[in-house]
């Protein structure tokens, strides 16, 4: 069974957990890569959550966490390579556009995770634009 390593409130995790527990193929193990460091760095040295370990295997990445289980749990099976490339499309803007204009300034801060900005009403328009832009990708 795969074990997901990660922090309960963490988008990067959720993505990965609730795929695992949905599939039936795994579940979270709390750990707080910081807190105990020698330990999370045999599962990906780079120390960021979240991290999985399914047997042998040990990787890091939201996105290719849940490609690894779709494809696993057979979730891909029957689909076309356009709509592998779609799915593979909104899981990337999702973690390289959305998560550093909508996630970052504007929902950690509400977790305590990070400061808020400075100026929030910018940083909200941004977000709204590029939810926009994403929503029309």
């Amino acid at each position: 069974m795969a074990k997901i390593y990660g922090v309960p409130g963490s988008m990067n995790c959720m993505g990965p957990i609730l795929l695992a527990m949905d599939t039936g193929l795994g579940g979270m193990e709390m750990m707080m890569p910081y807190s105990t460091p020698e330990t999370y760095a045999e599962i990906t040295p780079f120390r960021q959550v979240p991290g999985l370990e399914d047997g042998d295997l040990k990787i890091q990445e939201s996105g290719a966490i849940l490609r690894y289980l779709a494809s696993k749990a057979k979730l891909m099976d029957g689909m076309t390579d356009e709509e592998k490339a779609l799915d593979d499309y909104a899981t990337d803007l999702f973690s390289f556009q959305i998560y550093s204009s909508v996630i970052l300034p504007l929902v950690y801060p509400v977790f305590g995770y990070r400061e808020a900005p400075e100026d929030k009403p910018a940083a909200a328009k941004a977000a709204v634009e590029k939810l926009a832009l994403f929503e029309k990708a």
